[in-house]
């Protein structure tokens, strides 16, 4: 059996308006990539880069997950 490479990331996403105190907030959504989609997302994303994910939300119970199905490089910092 091959081994799956598997990495994490967090996207940090930022919401369209501002809160009560007049600032904008992010959501935080963890992402678990698998074999080619980790290696090619770690070599060519850096933090703070703008890039499209597709993928498919799922749940423990404990703990909500986007499982990245396709990652699309927008712009480089």
């Amino acid at each position: 059996m091959k081994n799956k490479e598997i990495n994490k990331i967090t996207l940090s996403v930022p919401r369209n308006f501002k809160n009560t105190d007049g600032v904008y907030e992010n959501d935080i959504i963890n992402c678990v990539l698998e074999n080619g989609i980790a290696k090619s997302t770690l070599e060519y994303c850096s933090v703070g880069d703008l890039a499209a994910i597709r993928g498919r939300i799922e749940s423990d119970g404990k703990n909500t997950i986007l499982k990245v199905e396709k990652v699309t490089f927008l712009q480089s910092k």
